[in-house]
């Protein structure tokens, strides 16, 4: 999604097309893959096998369902230009990119795309309305304030790799911001989210006025978003699924409340992945 904003807010500054490649999530074995056209309303164009070789290098080669495998060793060819992403942070140079490029980044933040913020809810308006268990939850949120808390866990506990790089929001993080967002509304009532229902349903099993939300899985799983973007305030992971719930999340009066370590294997401290109002603890 961030790669999305930020790839169209560069291709809307210079009024031409974006072509998204979805080579790597054909294949990718974490999560659901790519999904957009299933969950959200906006139009999204994938880039062609052609387009693909015609930036990246005739190198490209066809394998089934006209998918590229490229590889950043491989020049770009004529006027074409690889841009990769140096820092975490936002990078103003960003902002002196021409047409005719190839993004390769994860583009963290706000910053590549405030100034279209509307076009961006807008092609993440979701499908679908809520039904079922689903539409249930979603009234009991609007019984009393509502804030949603998302605990990641997944491949940060089961990959050494993911684990290292990213690390777990402590417990303590989440007793802060409960503690926070409950000053502000005493009335408050939590709605927890994770990928780990087991460890969730443990941690929050004698909390009063919280309630584990264990509905949404496997190909659905973008439902838990679409019920977090609905309560009034948020306390998020170190997780991008979410910020984004996070920044949907369309209440003038929200509060977002998000990890201090984003990055627990990068050096230096990560700071334009935050929102300006949002409270880091």
């Amino acid at each position: 999604m961030f790669q999305y904003a930020a790839g169209r807010s560069l291709a809307m500054r210079h009024g031409v097309p974006l072509l998204l490649d979805i080579t790597e999530l054909r294949s990718y074995p974490k999560h659901q893959g790519y999904q957009f056209e299933d969950v959200f309303a906006g139009r999204f164009e994938i880039a062609g096998l052609i387009p693909l070789i015609r930036v990246l290098g005739r190198k490209a080669r066809k394998v089934p369902k006209t998918v590229a495998v490229v590889s950043p060793k491989w020049p770009p060819m004529g006027d074409h230009v690889w841009v990769r992403q140096r820092t975490h942070d936002y990078d103003a140079a960003f902002e002196s990119i021409g047409a005719d490029c190839y993004l390769s980044g994860f583009w963290q933040s706000e910053k590549y795309f405030a100034t279209i913020a509307p076009q961006i809810r807008e092609s993440f308006r979701f499908k679908e309305a809520l039904t079922g268990a689903n539409a249930a939850i979603a009234s009991r949120m609007k019984e009393a304030p509502s804030a949603a808390i998302h605990i990641r866990r997944g491949d940060y506990v089961t990959d050494k790799g993911a684990h290292a790089f990213h690390g777990l929001c402590a417990w303590d993080y989440y007793d802060a911001a409960i503690d926070h967002i409950s000053r502000h509304e005493p009335d408050a009532r939590f709605f927890v989210f994770s990928d780990d229902v087991v460890a969730a349903q443990e941690r929050f099993a004698n909390r009063q006025r919280a309630e584990v939300v264990a509905v949404n899985s496997g190909r659905h799983s973008y439902r838990d978003m679409m019920l977090m973007a609905q309560c009034k305030h948020q306390i998020i992971a170190n997780s991008t699924f979410s910020w984004w719930a996070a920044w949907l999340n369309q209440n003038p009066d929200k509060i977002v409340v998000a990890p201090g370590t984003w990055f627990s294997g990068n050096d230096g401290q990560i700071k334009d992945i935050y929102c300006k109002d949002w409270i880091v603890i």
